[in-house]
């Protein structure tokens, strides 16, 4: 469990990256989303110790963060943005990962990578150089090396970007099974990513906490609010300049554009019908407009 109180960080002078955020993430996979800038990965970097607070305590199973090197021992953390030493093969990379994360047993540190090497599908490419590797496959060497030690707690920032889709189940179905008497925490802009694997989940938005709950509640956001029609190309236009209007999505119809959209407002147009809530449609009901 990852207790966080009066979470504040500040970069310069009036620019606050995240605002006295309290949240408490427990045992089990959850999501965190929101838009680019919302200040997810500043957040997730205090987590991994790589930043210090402005303000605020947090603890993970008991520990508190203001002693580094004791929480470094029971995390797992992939970056956003992933670093390999590309002469290095994809066995050396994970051998060099082990030893910094104290596994000084060269026998125990074999056992794990080759493990782990066939967890991330990586197992016949163990002895080629990382330059080589594709996009995907250097993010799945990221997530083998989060996974080395059997962290504690597992910490990762867009894991999923530049993996396929196969990958990306793949990668789900792990962390879903790794989160079993362990905490996971997925940050990501992909919905779909949360729906299916995180029961609860948080929505931060210009620094500040949004939203903390069950999927279900954040559906319930958008409740009354999701709207449908076929409109005419002129109407289709006139939804466009309305205000308080989100447009979901559009598709063009033999009759017209088929348009879904998000508003507080009644809509204008007879033959629009409400209909039940996405998880997205409750994600972007409580960001607003910041998804664009």
């Amino acid at each position: 469990m990852i207790e966080i109180h009066n979470l504040s960080k500040q970069f310069k002078k009036d620019e606050w990256a995240i605002r006295k955020l309290d949240l408490t993430i427990p045992t089990g996979m959850f999501g965190l989303l929101g838009p680019n800038g919302a200040g997810k990965t500043t957040f997730m970097r205090i987590l991994a110790t790589l930043l210090h607070p402005t303000t605020g305590t947090i603890t993970m199973n008991g520990r508190s963060l203001s002693n580094a090197e004791e929480v470094r021992q029971i995390i797992g953390y992939l970056p956003q943005f992933f670093e390999i030493y590309p002469q290095l093969t994809g066995y050396e990379f994970l051998d060099y990962a082990a030893v910094m994360k104290g596994i000084r047993d060269k026998e125990q540190r074999k056992s794990q990578i080759v493990e782990i090497l066939k967890t991330v599908n990586l197992q016949n490419k163990a002895k080629h150089k990382v330059k080589t590797y594709s996009g995907g496959m250097k993010q799945r060497l990221g997530i083998a090396q989060a996974l080395l030690a059997s962290p504690e707690v597992l910490i990762v920032d867009e894991p999923t970007v530049g993996l396929d889709p196969e990958e990306r189940i793949r990668f789900r179905n792990l962390l879903a099974e790794f989160s079993i008497n362990r905490t996971v925490l997925l940050s990501t802009h992909f919905v779909a990513d949360i729906e299916s694997s995180c029961e609860r989940l948080a929505v931060m938005k210009q620094g500040e906490l949004a939203f903390s709950g069950t999927q279900q509640q954040l559906q319930a956001c958008a409740q009354d609010k999701v709207w449908q029609a076929e409109l005419a190309e002129e109407e289709y236009l006139q939804l466009l300049r309305m205000k308080n209007i989100q447009l979901v999505h559009s598709r063009r119809t033999a009759g017209g554009m088929e348009c879904k959209w998000i508003t507080d407002e009644e809509p204008p147009f007879r033959q629009a019908a409400p209909i039940p809530p996405s998880l997205e449609d409750g994600y972007l009901s409580v960001i607003g407009g910041e998804a664009s």
